[in-house]
């Protein structure tokens, strides 16, 4: 008997063929996936062949610590999801302003079901920055921005930005 964990490498490949498309379902929850497949009688695992075969698989979470900044630096959260283009180049460029505004960067993945809450609000708009837990900027961030929004929370002159998306606000109920 094949187990769950065994089938995953093939239901996988399954997946990048076009002709068991037809036999593949993909379900996705959150985080949580399920894949479903018609496996021949010589690979499913009860070996009677060609019936619904299930497997749930749980993608890996980018939440947690990116680097620390000394002790009484600013800190900053930047709000994700897995494989984000945009919120790699923040990343980039708030490394590289590491050097002249210490601080700490935090991920939250909103996409992991203990953050639902920032997934209603952001998930149109990552990557979204707060900086000590107040709403810094959302998109894109220049070096420029980043400096100046980081040298005023060290000197505790940082107020939220205007513009804090929220997309719960704007759909149906």
């Amino acid at each position: 008997k094949m187990s769950r964990r065994a089938m995953l490498p093939l239901l996988m490949l399954s997946l990048n063929a076009a002709s068991t498309a037809t036999t593949m379902g993909l379900r996705r929850l959150g985080r949580e996936m399920t894949f479903v497949a018609s496996l021949p009688k010589r690979l499913h695992p009860t070996g009677r062949g060609r019936g619904a075969t299930s497997c749930n698989v749980r993608a890996m979470s980018v939440s947690g610590p990116v680097y620390q900044g000394p002790p009484g630096s600013p800190e900053v959260t930047l709000y994700t999801k897995a494989e984000c283009t945009l919120c790699d180049k923040v990343k980039e460029v708030l490394k590289t302003v590491q050097q002249e505004a210490p601080h700490s960067l935090v991920q939250v993945d909103i996409t992991d079901v203990e953050h639902q809450d920032w997934w209603n609000r952001y998930k149109y708009d990552i990557p979204v920055l707060h900086v000590n837990e107040a709403f810094w900027i959302k998109h894109r961030l220049a070096y420029e921005e980043a400096v100046e929004g980081l040298t005023e929370a060290k000197g505790g002159a940082f107020k939220p930005r205007p513009g804090q998306p929220d997309a719960s606000r704007l759909e149906r109920s």
